[in-house]
Order: C-alpha cells, then structure tokens, then sequence
C-alpha cells in the first residue's frame, strides 16, 4: 500500500503518516507510540539521514550484528532449495532428497536387471 504514496520515486511523507495510523503492519512497527506527522517525519529525514547511504547502512548493519550477536565468519548449509516461485509445495529439503534418490536408484536398478533378464530370454 506504499507505494500508492509515491511520486517521481519519493514516498510522500503524508502518506507515511496515513500509513501509520492505519496500516497494521506500521502499527505493530510502531509498538504502541503514536504515529508521527509528516513534519516529524521530514526532520528526521533531513537531520538524521543526510549522511552517505552506504554509512546508514553499514550503521545500522552494525548496530543489528551488536544487538542480535551476528557472525558473519561462518557458513550454514541446511541443504534447502528455495526456488524463485516458490510456495508451500516447493520447498526440497535434503534428508528427503536423499532418501528419494536411493528409492528411485533402487527401483531403476530393479527395472534394468528386469529389462536383462528378458532380453536374456529372447
């Protein structure tokens, strides 16, 4: 519903202050404060984040990694295939991927040694 609000690109800062009344996902953002006006909003804007974009981010990626404890020294592999359209039905997980190449395995070996035998009666 954002983006109802924009114009040449740029979120409308009244629009954002609609939002926040109304929007439940904005609402929970807001945790029970009230929502700020669009003047509040605009000095935060032009006070707070008029440094680079790349600092903000690199500021607030810090601040998460110190708060949530991150570690980006390690890897984890789960063994998940997440597919670009993905839904409830698409998710592959490993342990089942590899139980179900050894039943097929075992299936298409039992098809050939069939296939040979009647071959080998002919």
């Amino acid at each position: 519903m954002l983006f109802a609000f924009v114009e040449y690109g740029y979120p409308l800062l009244r629009g954002i202050e609609k939002l926040c009344k109304t929007d439940i996902r904005f609402l929970w953002l807001l945790d029970e404060m009230p929502a700020p006006s669009y003047a509040t909003l605009c000095t935060f804007i032009n006070e707070e984040l008029n440094g680079p974009l790349e600092e903000i981010l690199r500021e607030i990626n810090s601040y998460i990694f110190r708060q949530e404890q991150v570690d980006l020294n390690h890897v984890y592999i789960d063994g998940t295939k997440i597919e670009a359209n993905a839904n409830k039905y698409t998710w592959v997980w490993k342990k089942s991927c590899e139980k179900s190449i050894l039943r097929e395995f075992g299936k298409l070996t039992k098809a050939i040694q069939e296939a040979n035998e009647t071959l080998l009666q002919y």
